[in-house]
């Protein structure tokens, strides 16, 4: 069975580690993928003023991004090649 515990703390070895370039690497990518034009689709600005000003001054991190960015640059390797 799978140690999940393990899992989750990194203790587990990968039974595939592919080979990258560098960090924004995407030549495990199939070029299906990487050749299609990339699309945004931007939130338009309000155009009443009481709109706009509504979330004026207010910033906001969810707790789970938040923690799951710390321990991402906490854990082992976080710096040779990884996210």
């Amino acid at each position: 069975g799978i140690n999940w515990q393990a899992l989750e703390e990194r203790r587990v070895a990968s039974s595939f580690k592919p080979s990258v370039a560098h960090s924004l690497s995407v030549e495990n990518f199939d070029a299906l993928w990487t050749a299609q034009r990339p699309e945004d689709s931007p939130c338009g600005t309000p155009t009443d003023p009481k709109l706009r000003d509504a979330f004026e001054g207010f910033t906001y991190v969810a707790p789970s991004f938040l923690a799951a960015h710390v321990a991402a640059r906490a854990a082992p390797g976080a710096g040779a090649g990884g996210p």
